[in-house]
């Protein structure tokens, strides 16, 4: 089985919001697959505007004291969430 993003687990990302770097490395990895996958939907996105979307993603989950995985609340997979956030974002950009 390929390690994926739903392979997150409580003690993952309790590790990112604690600042380990290699818990954070392995969480990006994680989450880039479904993130460029989500974003290659939108075929009117140029590919350098997927890359600046895919970087305000991780910004919005890596900023404010990562605010934005802090409210992930547990009820669904963080996969649904994360894509969740990526859609919101590709759409914020297209408007």
């Amino acid at each position: 089985m390929n390690p994926s993003i739903d392979n997150l687990n409580i003690n993952l990302i309790q590790k990112v919001l604690d600042n380990d770097n290699s818990a954070i490395i392995e969480f990006i990895k994680l989450a880039e697959p479904l993130v460029w996958g989500a974003l290659f939907k939108y075929d009117q996105l140029s590919e350098e505007e997927r890359e600046d979307i895919f970087q305000n993603i991780f910004l919005k989950l890596f900023s404010n004291d990562k605010k934005r995985i802090k409210m992930w609340q547990r009820k669904s997979k963080f996969s649904t969430y994360l894509y969740m956030i990526t859609i919101n974002t590709a759409l914020d950009y297209l408007k």
